[in-house]
């Protein structure tokens, strides 16, 4: 993509000497574009990725400002169709991905397994959600932060989690990168992979530190800039044995 695609006040936020490679726009409910998301290469091979949002107090755009919750990616195509199911993934990158090589539906949250207790959820509210988690440790931590989330909604969805682990992926591999090893795949095939058992997702909500599900509950209308929440390992590690004792189960089931 080109800088002519990123609005005048956001370009004149950029630094030299970098190429835009990506731009991701928000929308709210109604439509109206109020972020983007846009990823640089420089010319050393460097990258960032960084939101934009129109929310200074003149008007103008500011980098990092988000909304008190920010929308979810492709928010109108969410509320457009309330019947379909619903692939989450880690980043913007995956979610295009998907809807632009199937014919199914993906989103994710801004700022992915940094943030996930910064996003407005509630569209997802008694949806059928399918999370497919990058095949590493934030992955999986991106995974259960939401399951904790989502299980706080009304109505609660129904949520599952595919086993990306079973699916043969590199460290940090993504659907993406499925995609791209299996390019007739359909939104079908994708529902049909392996997903962790129902004990295993339960086990794996039950692991959610309580500061994320504290941070998803809290009013951030005064919040200005993106917050990070660095997981704890003592967490990681404990979802990680989670996940390992219930893929022994059912392997020797």
């Amino acid at each position: 993509m080109s800088e002519l695609q990123i609005p005048k006040g956001v370009q004149e936020l950029t630094k030299d000497n970098r190429i835009v490679r990506a731009v991701w726009d928000y929308r709210d409910a109604r439509g109206t574009v109020v972020g983007y998301v846009v990823r640089w290469e420089g010319l050393d091979g460097s990258k960032e990725i960084r939101p934009y949002f129109q929310c200074a107090p003149n008007g103008n755009w500011r980098q990092g400002g988000t909304p008190p919750r920010a929308p979810l990616y492709e928010l109108p195509r969410l509320l457009r169709s309330p019947g379909v199911p619903v692939l989450l993934v880690e980043g913007e990158k995956c979610a295009l991905s998907v809807n632009e090589q199937t014919d199914g539906l993906a989103t994710t949250s801004l700022g992915g397994a940094n943030r996930a207790s910064g996003a407005d959820w509630q569209p997802l509210a008694g949806r059928e959600v399918l999370i497919w988690p990058d095949a590493d440790e934030p992955g999986w931590s991106y995974a259960r932060d939401v399951l904790g989330i989502l299980a706080q909604l009304e109505p609660r969805p129904h949520v599952s989690v595919i086993d990306a682990n079973a699916l043969g992926l590199s460290e940090g591999g993504d659907v993406a990168d499925w995609l791209d090893s299996h390019p007739s795949a359909g939104f079908q095939d994708i529902l049909d992979l392996p997903r962790l058992t129902d004990d295993a997702v339960e086990r794996l909500r039950e692991s959610v530190p309580p500061a994320v599900l504290a941070d998803a509950r809290r009013d951030h209308s005064k919040d200005v800039r993106m917050s990070k929440y660095v997981p704890d390992i003592d967490h990681i590690l404990h979802a990680a044995i989670i996940l390992a004792r219930a893929n022994r189960r059912r392997l020797d089931a």
